[in-house]
């Protein structure tokens, strides 16, 4: 693979997108808390592979990168 390492998802790729989430996340949380005074809770990530997922209430963000595509869904229980 001429862009990286990586030609499959595994453990690591996970583990990747998941510590990027939890420092976006956690900007926006304090952001939130120390500009407008609102409290947020976050919960854990929860990644599945190859799961359908309805967008009835949510929202498909899909990145492009070298490597490949990452679809992050966002979605109000």
């Amino acid at each position: 693979d001429e862009f990286g390492l990586f030609d499959q998802v595994d453990e690591f790729v996970e583990a990747c997108v998941g510590e990027f989430l939890n420092l976006q996340n956690g900007l926006f949380a304090v952001n939130m808390s120390n500009s407008r005074n609102i409290e947020l809770d976050l919960t854990p990530q929860d990644c599945q592979t190859d799961a359908s997922v309805g967008l009835a209430n949510g929202l498909c963000v899909s990145l492009e990168f070298s490597f490949g595509k990452v679809d992050f869904i966002v979605y109000r229980k």
